[in-house]
């Protein structure tokens, strides 16, 4: 009976620790808004973001390609 119980407390405890060794990762497009008939002509290429929680740290990035000019602002 103990060795049963301690089979399931350990069994338990691999499948509670599981997702704190396992990374999330996200990753999205990044496009140009809004655009109207006036801006469409000028704005030009696009981007990705980057996300990875990893247990309580957070990291963030990004990159853009293609921009008709230097990027100015961000938010």
């Amino acid at each position: 009976m103990a060795l049963r119980l301690s089979s399931v407390c350990a069994l338990a405890l691999v499948f509670a620790a599981g997702p704190a060794f396992a990374a999330e990762q996200f990753e999205t497009q990044l496009s140009p808004s809004p655009l109207t008939d006036g801006t469409r002509i000028n704005i030009t290429g696009d981007g990705r973001a980057r996300a990875e929680l990893d247990g309580n740290k957070l990291t963030v990035s990004a990159d853009f390609h293609g921009l008709a000019g230097a990027a100015t602002t961000g938010s």
